[in-house]
């Protein structure tokens, strides 16, 4: 099947884009928004699409998507609606006994919102930057070494 079949392709991912996308949904607090289902169901697509290595688009039917969610059909078609609507999935099916291709999307306002990649904010007040008088009195530089005089007698 192509992926442009419903009109819309599948997008490239990069690798491990699942680890990203977990992280992505758990700082946005989708449990808090939708519900752990939500999150659930989120998740077991995109696990889904890792599985496929990203070079297809998932399909799933709603009997196994019942049993690897942990709810029924009207339950997940509720999930599914507020997601799509709230542009966090993709969900195409063309008739009830179609397979379903769907995968997980990210908000157009969440890119815009998104840091860049690999970038790191340096604390200002990190110890290590910080200037010292003399290596004595450096934090890094000495160690500390804990002794323990006695040790306390078994009962």
């Amino acid at each position: 099947m192509s992926s442009l079949e419903f009109g819309v392709p599948y997008p490239i991912r990069p690798q491990f884009y699942a680890n990203d996308f977990l992280r992505i949904i758990e700082r946005e607090a989708i449990a808090q928004k939708f519900g752990a289902s939500a999150c659930w169901l989120l998740t077991v697509i995109v696990l889904t699409e890792d599985k496929a290595r990203y070079r297809r688009a998932p399909w799933f039917r709603m009997s196994s998507l019942e049993i690897r969610v942990g709810l029924k059909h009207d339950a997940i078609q509720s999930i599914v609606r507020r997601l799509v609507q709230e542009g966090w999935l993709y969900w195409s099916q063309l008739n009830n006994r179609a397979p379903i291709y769907a995968w997980v999307c990210e908000p157009h306002w969440l890119q815009i919102h998104a840091e860049p990649k690999g970038t790191y904010v340096k604390p200002v007040d990190s110890p290590v930057d910080s200037p010292v008088d003399s290596p004595v009195d450096s934090p890094v530089d000495s160690p500390v070494i804990h002794t323990v005089s006695t040790l306390p007698s078994p009962i």
